[in-house]
């Protein structure tokens, strides 16, 4: 779950930041931000407490009920989600796979597929993380070097020979075309562009 930032809302209400401006500022719904000034409020809570406290003791103490049902499953970290994401191979199911592993050994209860990549999703967007690049069709064209590398034999060294093998995928039809391209580089990653338009 993405939790409220509590202790940041309150530090930004008291540099005298509205509800709005703060609810802009955060990512934030103005409701929630209501919700924990107001609850701040009720409980007496000060700024001097505030500074003095963690993130998530702000959180707890605002949002008990929450905090209580969360501690059931262990948290996820989602920075190493995001760092690990950037290997070669390395997929969310193998990340969730990893993430029960380490929970059985440790005796704690994991939070389901679904929850995991739900939960990364909501916590990109609360980072400003984009997936999607936008632009108009037919004008550009994204090509991924993505997964492993291939390799072939070449029959005069007979010698194995790495390559990689960007790929697109055809919008109407689904298929898949990739072609190996043996050197990565400005100029070859036109040049398999340039393929991939004229298909």
């Amino acid at each position: 779950m993405n939790k409220i930032k509590a202790k940041e809302i309150l530090e930004a209400r008291c540099r005298g930041l509205s509800l709005n401006e703060i609810a802009k500022t955060l990512h934030a719904s103005k409701h929630s931000v209501s919700m924990v000034c107001s609850r701040a409020a009720a409980k007496g809570l000060t700024q001097q407490r505030v500074d003095e406290m963690s993130d998530m003791d702000v959180y707890a103490l605002l949002f008990p009920e929450k905090e209580a049902s969360n501690t059931i499953y262990t948290e996820v970290d989602y920075d190493y989600v995001t760092s690990e994401l950037r290997r070669t191979g390395v997929t969310m199911k193998l990340l969730h796979e990893e993430y029960v592993d380490k929970c059985r050994t440790d005796g704690t209860l994991p939070v389901g597929y679904t929850k995991f990549c739900t939960d990364y999703k909501t916590w990109r967007a609360s980072r400003d993380y984009s997936d999607r690049i936008i632009h108009k069709p037919g004008m550009t064209i994204e090509v991924d070097w993505s997964g492993p590398k291939m390799h072939y034999i070449d029959r005069q060294t007979q010698t194995e020979v790495d390559v990689s093998a960007p790929y697109r995928r055809y919008r109407w039809s689904a298929y898949i075309h990739r072609v190996l391209c043996g050197i990565l580089s400005l100029d070859t990653s036109m040049e398999r562009r340039i393929v991939y338009l004229r298909s």
